[in-house]
């Protein structure tokens, strides 16, 4: 948290600066509309305006952002340098605001993926759009920062208060719509997702009303706050209306003959305007800031003194709906053009804004197309994270549809750019992985990787002698950035740095290509006056089968390339106590005389242990200094501890298993390996349920449900222990002494049906913890693939395969000499005639007849 305030405090100091270096240099903001209505309500004229000719009452802005200038200027005077620089600050304040609800909204939505956070908060930090915007006196920074607080507050889980949670979820909501009707769009889906949150499984068929109800707050409350305005505008302008009134005269401004499909035209003389600088960037503000005001607006080259005439003595919802009449004429007569200029303004929406000055400037250009590039990647690479993700993406989808559909401008994209930064992040964050050694990474991009050299150390010399080609990679495991950003080396993550330009190159051919192909389909719609002497001949067909195939390949490039990142093997906690069963079972394969474990995955298993060690050290840390008062993370405590719990099961089986093979071979090759990573174990196992008891006061249902599955993983430890009681020193590791006694299964009374049953018990006795989501599914997938890479193939032949959830996933990053074929394994089982002790078919594997 201390990281995160820092970052915070590091983005109001770099926007503070710019507008008191601006501020410093003569900078005068402009205010739009909201300064004169803040004018205007110190004068006594009331919430009004001069618009289309009239003045009079307005709501042609939302209550909020106009009120607060207003009470600037009550206290620094009206239009004074002092209050507008003071609304600049607080912008500042606000956009730090922004850094850190981005960064909790990507912890909540990815609570494994702690990095993506971080990467987010970094990116607003420093993202130039996000820095200038604060200098302007517009709602655009509140309505991003309220959106992205909205979010994170219905996104948390955990909330002991519920209704106080939908309650301020509700409050945020209503000041989001006050501020920004627009944002009525999201508002829907953060209740769906505060109902996801909230549900619980329905018992008995019925509905499950403790879910339904927090969201039923949330709308109470957003109506609550909404209808004091509504009521107001009920009584200024004589109809209902929402919030504001000038939806249908800016759906004209964007649809009529003239338009671009926003409120502005083209001006020769503004875009001259931008290149008149010294080269500062006080002179390059106020360039910028004239060539706005010099630019065009379709209402100066549309609206004549006779349309000002027609306007007087109409309310001003009447008078947009006047406009709003034409809009759709227009659109209804010229079907072909309204297409034509929607894929014009989506294409202002996600890149550059023509109309708009401003996005002349280089460092602009730069910073929204490197944004455009960036996000489309991300957006296909992290796809397969929809269900965490669907969120950002509805909201992102749903505000660009809209404007595509009526009018765009740039701030409108600004405001939900930062939810586009979450997915940017999920999608790029297995690159961590490459910054502890970026030459190597560089290198490996145009250098087939040098294949690993023998160990010239001794055997006894233990894992903290590592092989030369090995060392970068073993120090990236071991590394604290690393394992606290839950990155793991990955074949994956390095194909997608050899890719990442040519696809992106390729989704830029691609875009063009497809404006090309739309251009071409507008000009057989009606309504659409562009020359079609380019359809004669057979080349036309030809090209466009050309542009369709080179946008499709484009797509196909990035996303076959690039979504290998998100096929990460991921383990749940529960599955750990299946391999503990299958090693448990397998024993005999590892005790083979002669038989010599791999270095490459013992040291993989230390390496990957004392990882997940430190993240659990870390997470019990974090948890014990967040907590002044009641304990409010109960389920991220109950997911850790079950995790905890489960890797113990593995833990005892498998140490007991090494120390038994250097035992009967009289050596010490990987028993002080085993004993260290059980000692830390057994600690951070201590560490957690001390934290139990010191917080179980405060929920006593989750204490109890915690510990249940503390008995039951020592009771299954203690079971898979008696299997192995024939072989020395694995009693040790039992937490029971007397239960291996008491379950009967000592030396001379074991079974093959009693094995079987055995595991089959365990099995299924240890589904019940699926419903807890595992911290560490990445480690606990490293620590079960390198279990798996110290037995010998041999261990795999014979009479079949084990196979576990995911266990082809894991063998594939285990070994290679453990690989097994479909076919081979059908021809052994084919001339098998019994089964041999210790082997044990699971459900779905094919067991002989």
């Amino acid at each position: 948290m201390v990281g995160l305030l820092a970052l915070a405090a590091l983005a109001f100091l770099l926007r503070a600066a710019l507008v008191v270096w601006l501020g410093f240099s003569g900078d005068r903001p402009y205010t739009y509309e909201h300064g004169v209505i803040a004018e205007n309500l110190l004068a006594g004229k009331g919430f009004s305006i001069q618009f289309l000719g009239v003045e009079g009452p307005t709501s042609q802005q939302g209550p909020i952002y106009p009120t607060a200038l207003a009470a600037l200027y009550g206290v620094f005077g009206a239009g004074s340098r002092a209050a507008l620089m003071t609304m600049q600050l607080l912008q500042c304040l606000v956009g730090a605001g922004l850094v850190v609800a981005l960064a909790q909204l990507a912890w909540t939505l990815m609570p494994d993926r702690p990095a993506a956070g971080w990467m987010a908060a970094i990116a607003a930090t420093f993202f130039p759009t996000h820095i200038y915007m604060v200098t302007h006196i517009q709602v655009v920074v509140w309505v991003a920062t309220l959106l992205v607080v909205l979010l994170a507050v219905v996104a948390a889980r955990n909330i002991q208060r519920p209704r106080l949670r939908a309650a301020l979820a509700g409050v945020l909501a209503g000041v989001l719509i006050l501020t920004e009707p627009i944002m009525a769009l999201a508002v829907p889906i953060a209740a769906l997702l505060l109902l996801q949150v909230d549900w619980k499984r329905p018992q008995q068929g019925r509905i499950c009303w403790p879910a339904v109800l927090p969201v039923a707050l949330m709308t109470v409350t957003a109506i609550a706050v909404v209808t004091p305005w509504v009521l107001r505008n009920r009584a200024v302008h004589g109809e209902w209306v929402f919030v504001k009134s000038t939806f249908g005269y800016a759906f004209w401004q964007g649809n009529n003959p003239a338009s671009w499909g926003t409120d502005k035209i083209p001006s020769q003389a503004a875009l001259s305007l931008v290149e008149s600088h010294d080269g500062s960037l006080a002179g390059r503000h106020e360039a910028l800031r004239e060539a706005r005001l010099e630019t065009q607006y379709i209402d100066d080259l549309l609206l004549t003194d006779e349309h000002y005439k027609q306007f007087e003595g109409l309310t001003e919802p009447q008078r947009a709906r006047v406009l709003s009449a034409q809009a759709k004429s227009f659109i209804a007569e010229h079907s072909g053009h309204y297409v034509a200029l929607c894929g014009q303004r989506l294409r202002y929406f996600l890149l550059l804004d023509a109309t708009n000055p401003k996005t002349q400037d280089p460092l602009y250009r730069v910073a929204t197309v490197s944004w455009f590039v960036v996000a489309s990647v991300g957006l296909l690479v992290s796809l397969g994270q929809w269900r965490r993700l669907w969120p950002v993406y509805a909201i992102f989808a749903a505000v660009t549809l809209f404007h595509t559909l009526t009018i765009t401008s740039v701030r409108f994209r600004i405001a939900v750019e930062p939810l586009s930064l979450v997915w940017i992040a999920v999608a790029f964050e297995p690159l961590l992985v490459h910054l502890r050694s970026p030459a190597r990474w560089a290198a490996g991009l145009f250098t087939p990787r040098a294949q690993p050299q023998p160990a010239t150390h001794p055997k006894l010399a233990g894992p903290h002698f590592l092989r030369k080609g090995r060392e970068a990679e073993m120090a990236s495991s071991n590394d604290e950035s690393a394992c606290r950003a839950g990155c793991t080396p990955s074949p994956a993550a390095l194909r997608f740095g050899n890719v990442f330009f040519t696809g992106s190159f390729q989704l830029v051919l691609g875009v063009r290509r497809a404006k090309w192909l739309l251009n071409s389909t507008l000009c057989l719609l009606p309504g659409c006056e562009a020359p079609l002497s380019f359809l004669a001949g057979t080349g036309f067909a030809f090209s466009l089968a050309q542009h369709v195939a080179g946008m499709v390949l484009a797509v196909r490039i990035v996303s076959l390339s690039l979504s290998g990142v998100e096929r990460r093997v991921t383990m749940h906690a529960r599955q750990l106590i299946d391999m503990a069963v299958w090693v448990a079972t397998h024993r005999q394969g590892l005790l083979v005389p002669r038989t010599q474990i791999p270095l490459p995955a013992i040291e993989r298993y230390w390496s990957s242990s004392k990882c997940r060690l430190d993240r659990w050290g870390w997470a019990l840390k974090e948890m014990r200094e967040a907590i002044p008062g009641p304990f409010d993370q109960a389920e991220e405590f109950r997911a850790l501890l079950v995790e905890i719990l489960a890797s113990d099961v593995l833990t005892r089986v498998w140490s007991g298993l090494l120390c038994a093979h250097d035992q009967m071979r009289g050596t010490s090759e990987v028993e002080p390996i085993a004993r260290s990573v059980y000692i830390g174990h057994l600690e951070a196992r201590h560490r957690a349920l001390t934290f139990l008891l010191d917080h179980s006061a405060s929920d006593l249902r989750w204490a109890v449900e915690v510990d249940r599955v503390r008995r039951q993983t020592e009771r299954w430890t203690d079971l898979l222990l008696a299997l192995m009681s024939e072989l020395p020193g694995c009693v040790e590791f039992a937490v029971d002494h007397e239960r291996i006694v008491e379950f009967g299964l000592g030396c001379g009374q074991r079974s093959t049906t009693a094995e079987s049953l055995v595991a089959a018990g365990v099995r299924t006795a240890s589904r019940r913890l699926d419903q807890e989501v595992s911290p560490n599914a990445d480690l606990n997938a490293a620590v079960a693939a390198s279990v798996l890479g110290c037995f010998p193939s041999a261990a795999f032949d014979g009479v079949g395969v084990p196979r576990p959830h995911g266990y082809w996933s894991l063998l594939e990053g285990s070994s290679d000499k453990v690989l097994v074929t479909e076919k081979a394994t059908k021809r052994r089982l084919a001339t098998a005639d019994r089964l041999e002790p210790g082997r044990v078919f699971w459900p779905g594997s094919n067991a002989p007849e």
